[in-house]
């Protein structure tokens, strides 16, 4: 439910490869935003080109650091000590969500919401408009949906359950959630161990379904959700191309770095196409596997009634960007947030509304 005492949260989702960045630069730069990234991947330093940051992308036009207020190392999960993710500018737009923590570290769904929150309230505090964009649905529904999360990692359990052979996990699992087990074998996903391993970790202390583990509670956002959809044929094409010009970049010797500088059993050599290329696999399954992963990108946020589908491709970008401009401008007139207690162009403290693309001073950002 909108209300004109909740800050305004856009949100741009959809699969990999959809261009999902280049949308949310667009709209970065019409409402004065930043952009917070949400990507399992892209979180952890050094794993450059086989992630896809958009600095690799041909998108930075200028350099630069943006300073924020607090430290996120202090209060990120696993991550104790560290340097503060100070954002950088990508194509003129300030970003967050890159390269916050070493190939070594775990970072859960958890981790990610504590973290998008700061940032989220740096963002809004300098009076611009908070973007969220990624293909990490769990990191998305986190902040969107304001979802409680079970308590920290029980690694003991987690470590003997990774010791378990695949078919046992799978029996436990089908055994202590059926619901769960269903969703997994739908989305392809039985014979991950890894997930099997987790999901018990999280079910057997308690003997809750995993779905009364994360419960969605009111959100902290008015939120305007879109999705980018794209013909499933022209889709893989794009991720085909993407990841031929990702190894003429040097992807390979990227990987064999990273495992002579790290090892293969590292929590972000489980990203997708660096394992493939650690264990020597052909490029064409490192494709077979992305579509997939896009398949199940696709269903997750397929499940999220609220998302506001446009669509994607060189034809109908101009479209999709009037869309989503029409949109959130007819929302935000209509709903009062404008002149509300925390709009998106409005610090926390101010005294007066701020217009679009205006600073407190009315100078235009």
């Amino acid at each position: 439910m909108w209300a004109p005492s909740k800050p305004l949260l856009i949100t741009i989702v959809g699969p990999t490869a959809s261009g999902k960045t280049d949308v949310a630069i667009f709209l970065a730069k019409k409402f004065n935003g930043e952009v917070l990234n949400a990507d399992s991947r892209q979180i952890y330093r050094d794993f450059t080109i086989g992630t896809g940051k958009p600095l690799l992308r041909g998108q930075q036009k200028t350099s630069g650091r943006m300073p924020l207020a607090r430290s996120c190392y202090d209060w990120c999960g696993p991550v104790a000590s560290g340097r503060a993710d100070s954002g950088r500018i990508v194509d003129g737009v300030p970003h967050f969500g890159f390269d916050l923590i070493p190939p070594t570290v775990r970072f859960s769904a958890a981790d990610f919401q504590k973290y998008a929150r700061r940032v989220i309230d740096g963002i809004i505090s300098r009076g611009h408009l908070p973007i969220l964009v990624g293909g990490t649905g769990l990191y998305i529904s986190g902040v969107v949906d304001n979802l409680v999360f079970p308590p920290a990692p029980d690694l003991k359990l987690r470590a003997r359950l990774e010791r378990l052979p695949l078919k046992t996990l799978w029996r436990m699992l089908k055994r202590r959630d059926p619901q769960t087990a269903t969703q997994l074998l739908k989305d392809g996903q039985d014979k991950n161990r890894r997930r099997l391993a987790r999901y018990l970790e999280i079910i057997m202390p308690t003997g809750e379904p995993l779905a009364e583990t994360q419960k969605k509670t009111a959100s902290e956002y008015n939120v305007l959700q879109f999705g980018l959809a794209w013909p499933r044929k022209k889709l893989f094409e794009r991720i085909d191309k993407r990841v031929d010009k990702m190894m003429r970049d040097g992807w390979l010797k990227e990987v064999r770095r990273l495992v002579k500088k790290y090892g293969a059993n590292v929590p972000a050599m489980t990203s997708l196409g660096y394992r493939e290329l650690a264990a020597g696999e052909p490029i064409v399954k490192i494709k077979a596997a992305t579509h997939e992963y896009a398949r199940r990108q696709m269903r997750w946020f397929k499940r999220d009634k609220s998302i506001k589908w446009v669509p994607g491709g060189k034809h109908g970008i101009l479209k999709t960007y009037g869309i989503i401009d029409r949109t959130v401008r007819a929302k935000i007139h209509a709903s009062g947030i404008q002149t509300g207690a925390r709009p998106f162009g409005r610090k926390k403290n101010a005294t007066s509304p701020t217009r679009f693309g205006q600073s407190r001073n009315g100078q235009t950002f």
